[in-house]
């Protein structure tokens, strides 16, 4: 039930997820099942967080850091910590230089571990986190430099979701550079393979970037 719930995650089917996630997570729960525990839970507060449900999301992701720690599975506490961290990012507001530096160590940490494990995944998915934060703090030329290497990593290892995400994000940097004709080019190239994968999620992050690259040019 848990990668059902995945597969409609990704088609954009909400409801039909949770339901997936919610039917492995109290099976799973007889058995003490941590590693399992804490992957669908992470993957029901990331569907909250794209609900808008913050709150919501912000428990799912603790009970799934609580069963990786309990499970001693060191891999899944890294992506749950990524997780916690993008619902973070997904707030408004400016965050504080101290919750910079925190939000940075805790990307670093992750990533220094994905590196040591040889995780291209996990590795791909810090360098896209610290890519926003960067971002978000005007370093452009940092940014894209992260964005950059897990868009290669991804191509390298045909992880094509990730790559999208990172190919999204960079279209942010581009427009914080005023590059907004290779923006434009580089919305519609994620967009098209969002399109190939039946990838929804990708496919509404590339229309909102479209739309936000329009509306900054001014159209």
């Amino acid at each position: 039930f848990g990668y059902l719930g995945l597969i409609e995650h990704i088609r954009g089917s909400a409801q039909q997820a949770e339901h997936h996630y919610r039917t492995a997570i109290a099976g799973l729960q007889a058995f003490s099942d941590t590693r399992a525990l804490s992957i669908f839970n992470r993957h029901l507060g990331d569907l909250e967080r794209g609900r808008g449900n913050d709150l919501a999301a912000e428990s799912y992701l603790r009970e799934s850091e609580t069963q990786a720690d309990a499970g001693g599975h060191e891999d899944l506490t890294s992506k749950t910590k990524l997780a916690a961290l993008k619902l973070t990012l997904s707030k408004r507001g400016r965050a504080t230089s101290d919750h910079v530096k925190h939000n940075l160590e805790v990307v670093e940490t992750a990533l220094a571990y994905a590196r040591i494990m040889e995780m291209p995944a996990l590795t791909c998915e810090a360098l896209t986190v610290k890519g926003s934060i960067l971002l978000d703090q005007g370093e452009t030329v940092q940014s894209g430099k992260c964005l950059a290497e897990a868009i290669a990593l991804a191509k390298l290892n045909g992880m094509r979701l990730r790559q999208n995400n990172a190919v999204i994000t960079y279209c942010r940097v581009l427009g914080a550079k005023g590059e907004h004709e290779q923006a434009n080019r580089l919305a519609a190239t994620a967009m098209a393979m969002a399109k190939r994968q039946s990838n929804q999620l990708e496919i509404r992050r590339a229309t909102a970037m479209a739309e936000r690259r329009y509306t900054e040019r001014g159209g």
